[in-house]
């Protein structure tokens, strides 16, 4: 199954074979839709991953919800510099292309979204991620995460 297709179908926390990261992003108010919004930018991203279809940064500016955009561009350099957690929207896109992860399920317990990601190689750099959530209103301090690798970590 692909990154694309399990964004919908995997709900239930499920747990790839090899690598894995596990998120969690605590005291959600509305998990369900902060969830689908996720879900939404993942999948404008999936359908395009491994493929030689990449868009152009421009491009990526009408596939990509406008909320998300939005919350790139309507920021001056120095608001993105000084704000931690912040992305710049040319930066988020390259990071996106480069990643070596992929999403694997979801889950939500109570207040709290749990995201698997499927870890491809190492080295990883996966705070664009969170940046999805981040552009939602979510304080750094409410994820964390936890690989095979290197334990957990608060962000």
């Amino acid at each position: 199954m692909q990154e694309k297709e399990r964004i919908d179908i995997n709900n239930q926390g499920q747990i790839p074979d090899g690598l894995k990261m596990i998120i969690k992003i605590k005291n959600v108010n509305n998990p369900q839709e902060v969830l689908k919004k996720a879900k939404e930018v993942m999948k404008s991203v999936a359908q395009f991953a491994h493929t030689n279809n990449w868009p152009k940064d421009s491009e990526w500016k009408s596939i990509l919800p406008k909320w998300f955009v939005e919350s790139m561009t309507n920021k001056t350099l120095d608001e993105i510099m000084s704000q931690d957690g912040q992305w710049h929207f040319e930066s988020w896109i390259e990071s996106m292309y480069h990643r070596a992860w992929e999403w694997y399920s979801s889950k939500i317990e109570g207040n709290t979204i749990i995201i698997v990601l499927n870890l491809l190689s190492v080295p990883y750099v996966f705070e664009q991620f969170l940046y999805i959530f981040y552009s939602q209103g979510i304080s750094m301090k409410n994820m964390t995460s936890e690989d095979d690798l290197y334990g957990s970590t608060q962000h």
